[in-house]
This record gives structure tokens, sequence and C-alpha cells, in this order.
């Protein structure tokens, strides 16, 4: 082997092998491990966290309702509390809805807000909200 060389030979085959073993010792080290549990502690110095989801509920099973995001385009399983609240508008102004905690009332497929909070690490649905279509607007006439 050339003489010129053979100097560079053991250290660039010692970084090598120090990059290779430091990598697999890292790798072991870390403890983080993926999982796809979806159970989050909550932060102790909160007495409740809560999320929302704008949305349409396109399934129900049991208690489980799929929801499709109209802001993400996603759509995913959320639990329903024992306790949730229905609340539809009615379109007429004479008649008044009440809440209702009855999931077979959930109408498929329209727009609704869907209020999260979080029990035992999971996010449950407690209220479920219809959105109030908005007014037509009439066509604007032509001058």
């Amino acid at each position: 082997m050339d003489k010129k060389i053979q100097p560079y030979i053991l250290p660039v085959v010692l970084l090598i092998a120090g990059l290779a073993l430091g990598s697999l010792i890292g790798k072991n080290i870390s403890g983080v491990k993926p999982t796809n549990e979806t159970k989050v502690d909550m932060n102790k110095l909160y007495s409740s966290q809560t999320a929302t989801i704008r949305g349409q509920i396109t399934a129900v099973d049991g208690n489980n309702l799929t929801v499709k995001s109209l802001n993400s385009n996603d759509s995913g399983t959320v639990k329903a509390s024992i306790s949730v609240i229905i609340a539809k508008f009615s379109q007429d102004p004479k008649k008044v809805s009440s809440p209702s905690s009855d999931l077979s009332t959930i109408e498929l497929n329209k727009d609704v807000l869907i209020n999260l909070e979080m029990v035992d690490g999971q996010y449950e649905a407690t209220v479920i909200q219809y959105v109030v279509p908005g007014p037509k607007i009439p066509p604007a006439s032509k001058p």
C-alpha cells in the first residue's frame, strides 16, 4: 500500500465506526418509543382541557361518532359523552327545539360544531351544536 495513504486510512475507519456505534447507542438510550395510543395525560395545572371540531358527523356507531373536519377534510372517530347535549335550531321562529342527549336524533352530513372535553386522558364530545345556515341572499339586480 502507498505510504502516503496509510496514515489516513485508520482515522477514516475509526471515524466511520464511531459514527455507526454512536448512532446505535443513541437510538437505544433515547427511551422514546413510538405509540399509537390516543390517551393523553392532563396537565395538573388545568381544571379541564377542551377542543372544538367544526365538521360533519358521517356515521354513528353506539356512542362513537365518525366526524369529517370541514377545516382539513380529515376524518376520525370521537366518543360521545354519556351526558352529551345535542342542540338543534329550528328554521321556524315560532318553534323552539329543546336540547337532547339521544344519539339517535343526530342528523348525518350536516354542519356541526362539536365541543370536546378531556375525560381520563381521552377527548369526549360533550356538546353537538348544529350550525344555523346563513340567510339566502337574493341575486344582485342588474343596473
